[in-house]
This record gives structure tokens, sequence and C-alpha cells, in this order.
């Protein structure tokens, strides 16, 4: 039994995007199923001689201060961002970063805010402030 197979330019250029589709749908498969790797281990260390980034721990500026904010009512990333966005549109701010799973707010600024000001901030937004700790960074 002999069979005769001819294939034509296109049904060639038609096979290699069918496995091109398939090569694609196996990497969105894998990279779906794959487990992401911690934050830290996805940042990126700086060695080309220039300065190290800046940790709240570690400012390249001294004398800033810290604040930590308790916040009522964020429960996911988007409200996060909304508060996060309210801190930055209302104060001059060197970082702002919040956490819903924590409830908390953490401002760095080398101006120190008042708490009726950042509670009116926080509640244009809709988020209720519990209280506002303050640390010196030195």
């Amino acid at each position: 039994m002999s069979t005769n197979l001819s294939l034509n330019t296109a049904d060639i250029v038609t096979l290699i995007l069918i496995m091109l589709l398939c090569a694609f749908a196996v990497r969105i498969v894998i990279g779906f199923f794959r487990t992401p790797r911690p934050k830290e281990s996805r940042r990126k260390n700086s060695t080309s001689g220039t300065e190290p980034a800046a940790s709240e721990n570690n400012p390249l500026h001294p004398g800033l201060i810290r604040l930590t904010v308790n916040v009522d009512g964020m429960h996911c990333g988007m409200c996060e961002a909304n508060v996060n966005d309210m801190i930055r549109r209302d104060f001059n701010v060197k970082k702002v970063r919040s956490s819903h799973i924590q409830g908390t707010t953490v401002i760095l600024t080398d101006k120190d805010i008042d708490d009726s000001e950042i509670e009116a901030s926080i509640g244009k937004a809709g988020y209720r402030v519990l209280n506002v700790k303050r640390e010196a960074i030195s």
C-alpha cells in the first residue's frame, strides 16, 4: 500500500503555524502552573558601582521620618493603591507602601505630617485611620 502525499506551500505554512500555536499554548500552560518566586529573589542586586538602593531600615537620606498608619477598611490590592495615591497626591513623600493584609500604610517623608491631615487624606479615599506611629530614621 503506497500513499502519494503531496504538500504544497500553503499546507506547509499552515502546519508551521499550527506547530507554533501549540508551542505557544504549552508555554502559557507551563507558565500558569509555575510556582512564583518570592519577591526578594526577583529583585536584582546592583553591583554596577552605583549607590545601593535605599531600604526603610537603611535609607540613603538620613533624617527621614517613618509614619506607620493603621488603616481600617483596606481589603485588596486596589485599596492599597487608592490609599497610596491619596497620600502621594496630598503630601510630598519619599515613599509610601500599604498592606491590606497588615492593615498598615508606611510613609517615608522628610517633613512631619499632622495626624488630622493624614486622616483627612485617607478619609477622602473612604478608609479610616486608627492610629499613627512616628519614628525618626537616622
